[in-house]
């Protein structure tokens, strides 16, 4: 049973499954069922959207119908969804296994599909329902993906899903879907940039290659056959950093950056605030005005060397190999 049916997981399943952002429960939307015996004269009269049901599977002649087992958060929340048909826990790419817990859980779930008590593992059952095809059935027979799974993203204004897809020949795809505007725009982002590196000259770091495709962000697979990670900053991981400085680094004039104009605009918004929480004001005041003649030393035509950041340096962000 599902713990957590709210109008997010609405939200986020309707942006999966139909690509469709705004959560509209009737009409040319998707329609959310729960344990109902739907038939297509009695609940869905004069309607063409999707469907997205709990429990019993409805029963609607000449409708395509999709079902997926799913994994909750801790707070009741759907982490993952399989295919019903899944034959191995293929969504475990999508999982920081690092730690002994982590090593645990990956482990439960492996030993639960070997053994065909997958079912033990899962919160419940849904069913995506249409006239057609579902997003996520297009991208798996377009990509020819044998089996995918589907990772609902972290929740916040960037949300976004990741669908591992696993190809016949037993290698990988990823595929982000964006589930805000925000999120969009970073996808976008995030291909143009990883479009600019020169992947194949690099030694020591070793990026995916991204296709945007219908507003969805695909990604090669880049996890080295036996992947490892470390905690600890190592010569690798500077190596890998500076061959990334050294392909994006480049001088530019702090007036031609986007960051400078954003900075401006908080000193002016700063400029204009009065201190909470009991701050002491004339401490305050001597931050702003240290910050304004910093602003003033370094001026539009100032320049600096910029280049691509990482931004997300973690372990369980990054993989090691030999």
């Amino acid at each position: 049973m599902l713990h957590k049916i709210d109008q997010e997981t609405r939200r986020v399943l309707a942006a999966i499954f139909f690509g469709q952002k705004q959560d509209s429960l009737l009409g040319p939307g998707v329609l959310f069922a729960e344990g109902k015996d739907l038939t297509e004269g009695k609940a869905l009269p004069h309607w063409q959207g999707g469907l997205i049901a709990f429990g019993k599977k409805p029963q609607l002649p000449g409708w395509q119908c999709e079902s997926y087992g799913y994994v909750c958060n801790a707070d009741g929340s759907i982490r993952w969804l399989y295919p019903l048909s899944l034959r191995k826990p293929v969504f475990l790419r999508l999982y920081n296994s690092a730690g002994w817990r982590g090593k645990l859980f990956s482990a439960a779930f492996r030993l639960a599909f070997l053994t065909g008590t997958q079912a033990l593992m899962r919160h419940g059952i849904l069913h995506v329902v249409a006239k057609r095809s579902n997003r996520m059935k297009t991208l798996v027979d377009e990509e020819k993906a044998t089996a995918h799974a589907i990772f609902t993203g972290t929740v916040g204004a960037n949300r976004k899903a990741v669908v591992v897809l696993q190809k016949g020949d037993g290698t990988y795809r990823f595929c982000k879907v964006p589930l805000t505007a925000s999120a969009e725009k970073l996808v976008k982002n995030e291909a143009a940039r990883l479009g600019e590196l020169p992947a194949d000259e690099f030694s020591c770091l070793d990026v995916p290659r991204a296709t945007m495709k219908d507003g969805l962000l695909l990604l090669s697979d880049v996890r080295p056959a036996k992947p490892g990670n470390s905690d600890r900053l190592g010569r690798l991981h500077l190596e890998a950093l500076t061959e990334l400085a050294c392909a994006t680094s480049r001088h530019q004039r702090l007036g031609t950056l986007p960051a400078w104009e954003n900075l401006n605009r908080n000193l002016e918004d700063l400029d204009g605030l009065e201190p909470a929480n009991d701050l002491d004001t004339k401490q305050v005041g001597r931050l702003k005005n240290a910050l304004l003649r910093l602003r003033q030393q370094f001026g539009d035509s100032t320049e600096l060397p910029t280049g691509l950041a990482h931004a997300d340096f973690t372990p369980w962000n990054l993989y090691l190999s030999d």
